[in-house]
């Protein structure tokens, strides 16, 4: 953290090995550079095992290196990394944490920053990571890194920068060093990024302008045009209901009151849950993801109760301020899955006719109201099976779609069978179950295939990696292109 007048706002961070004889109690206070509550960097290992107990996790990152994890029953997490056997980066995700300017993991990106600004402060170096977990699929994990004060804020799940988005861990460093991503995470060039965008050909967000809302959209679809308390005119969806007893719906503010203007609409995504006991007690956020796309936002939560029946039953309401161009990006795409506690409920196209509705009563044109694939990513069979042989030591046909961008001219080089196979195997990599018996015995024969049922093809292109599915997408636009 450089200041305008180059002192340090924190005091001078201690050199691994300058640890004081006695722990502090847990203040939950943090210190950059120096502890977390009652775990100081340079502590062994031994004293933080007598000091936390018994582990959730232990693992080997790197030689010499070594990380332990605890986890508790509420979903908080601590994270030590130990080099040398001295603690080098404390990890924790409990709310309670909170450092010198009282930012913690419920404070939103745009909260941290403007506490850098008012102090003069520059704001933290983002680094962006590519993490692949070892079940298939994977996240982009930023962490903003106060590099020379020894604290950053880690904000995984989150695809494209979104200022409202919160941390869901912070991390204390030796200062001077940046803070180390998840073990396997592969650094992401930002500039690069950008430029692969580009050659995919991302669209550019079109600016944001006035709203004409025709009112015939609202016939014969799932939506209601509702007033709101404030005077403003809305939509509101019909509620759909997931398995588990969960809903969700949709309502956008499309009309301001009278005297006040409105640029574009302000989408709000309601998840519900109605149990006979309280749900999602600890949730403070939803995970929503589409495409390559994973997008983690704060939620604002109510709990209603109804005991009008025979057994009284709790409703969980989360309310989801929704970014208006993710959102018309989302009702794009068609489909989706919602991450609430641990828990995920997908989404599917037919469910969606509300949402899509909305979108395109909010000027997007170019949204469908059709209940068809809207990426072609389904499996057809018209083109025979590739008798292309494995290659590589990952025992792959086509390794390439996940490692990096294929070139169109590498694409319409393929012939129809190998087209079809390269296609199937990205679905193949997370699990997808094949009705072809020709297709399911060549997954089959190789070693890391397994069929998982509970992946569908929704669920599975939620996980897709940027570059599984940006080539995957390229590969469905050559075969339609030869239909």
């Amino acid at each position: 953290m450089a200041l305008a007048d180059d002192e340090s706002p924190y005091d001078d961070a201690s050199v691994a090995g300058e640890v004081a004889v006695e722990a502090p109690v847990n203040d939950f206070k943090i210190e950059p550079g120096k502890r977390a509550g009652e775990i100081l960097l340079g502590m062994n290992s031994r004293t933080i095992l007598e000091m936390l107990g018994k582990p959730t996790e232990l693992s080997q990152r790197s030689e010499g290196i070594e990380e332990i994890v605890w986890r508790t029953t509420k979903g908080g997490e601590t994270r030590v990394i130990l080099g040398g056997d001295a603690v080098i980066q404390i990890n924790v995700s409990d709310e309670k944490y909170r450092d010198p300017l009282g930012n913690g993991v419920s404070s939103p990106l745009k909260t941290i920053f403007a506490r850098y600004r008012t102090k003069g402060y520059a704001l933290p170096r983002q680094f962006v990571f590519n993490v692949e977990e070892p079940s298939g699929g994977g996240y982009e994990a930023n962490i903003f890194d106060d590099v020379d004060a020894g604290i950053a804020y880690h904000v995984g799940a989150q695809d494209d920068f979104n200022s409202g988005a919160s941390p869901d861990a912070l991390i204390v460093h030796r200062a001077g060093k940046v803070a180390l991503p998840a073990k396997g995470a592969t650094p992401i060039s930002l500039t690069a990024r950008a430029a692969q965008e580009k050659a995919a050909g991302a669209p550019t967000p079109a600016k944001p302008r006035p709203i004409k809302i025709p009112r015939a959209f609202g016939n014969g679809l799932p939506l209601t045009e509702v007033v709101t308390d404030e005077g403003a005119r809305a939509w509101r969806t019909t509620l759909v209901f997931l398995p588990g007893r969960v809903g969700v719906a949709a309502i956008a503010i499309t009309g301001a009151p009278a005297g006040q203007g409105l640029w574009h609409p302000l989408v709000n995504l309601v998840v519900v849950a109605s149990q006979d006991r309280p749900v999602w007690q600890d949730v403070r956020q939803a995970t929503f993801s589409w495409g390559y796309r994973r997008l983690a936002l704060a939620a604002s939560k109510t709990t209603t109760v109804d005991k009008s029946g025979d057994t009284p039953m709790i409703s969980t309401v989360l309310q989801i301020r929704f970014p208006y161009r993710d959102f018309l990006d989302l009702a794009r795409a068609g489909k989706f899955v919602v991450t609430v506690g641990g828990a995920s409920f997908p989404v599917e196209r037919s469910q969606t006719v509300g949402i899509r509705a909305l979108a395109r009563i909010s000027g997007a044109s170019d949204v469908s109201l059709e209940n068809g694939s809207s990426s072609g990513s389904t499996m057809r069979t018209p083109a025979p099976i590739s008798s292309r042989a494995p290659v590589g030591g990952a025992n792959e046909f086509f390794p390439q779609t996940r490692r990096r961008l294929l070139s169109l001219s590498e694409v319409r080089a393929l012939g129809a069978g190998d087209l079809r196979l390269a296609i199937n195997e990205i679905y193949a990599r997370h699990g997808l179950g094949f009705k072809d018996k020709e297709l399911q015995r060549r997954f089959e024969s190789l070693g890391w295939y397994r069929a998982r049922d509970e992946r569908t093809i929704s669920v599975i292109e939620s996980r897709l990696s940027r570059i599984e599915q940006t080539n995957l997408d390229l590969l469905v636009a050559e075969r339609k292109r030869r239909s």
